[in-house]
């Protein structure tokens, strides 16, 4: 999926935070010009975090058919972890590069923003991102 992926509007796997990382960042009174440097260095990033999610993705898959032959692959999962901390990391890199590109106005709008996602997110059944087992059930 896209950045409006897992998690709600600009949550994608690209994204993270909202106006950080997907294919916009549209924050009050920003230029032309931030705009710019902010596609610049997500494009600079692109490959990267392209190549790192591959890496979860695969390592999701190996963990997942190690546990369908009734054996979990330890290995598989630290692997799995490694790949998803990497993951992170790439994009926290990628997301403070754009958080320097801001002016104090627009990094409290997207202090705000980040505000209304997480009511949102916790507003939905199950919780936290509509995660967990019993999905909105009592």
């Amino acid at each position: 999926r896209g950045s409006g992926g897992p998690g709600g509007p600009g949550r994608g796997v690209m994204g993270g935070l909202p106006g950080l990382g997907g294919p916009g960042v549209d924050l009050p009174g920003m230029t032309a010009a931030q705009r710019e440097q902010a596609r610049a260095i997500r494009e600079r990033h692109r490959d990267e975090i392209a190549r790192l999610i591959d890496q979860v993705r695969t390592a999701q898959q190996g963990l997942r058919a190690s546990i369908e032959t009734g054996q979990v692959d330890e290995g598989r999962a630290t692997e799995l972890g490694n790949a998803a901390g990497a993951l992170a990391l790439a994009q926290a890199r990628m997301q403070a590069e754009v958080f320097a590109l801001l002016t104090q106005d627009q990094r409290a709008a997207l202090s705000t923003r980040r505000d209304e996602m997480r009511r949102w997110l916790d507003s939905r059944p199950g919780g936290p991102g509509g995660r967990g087992g019993r999905r909105g059930r009592p």
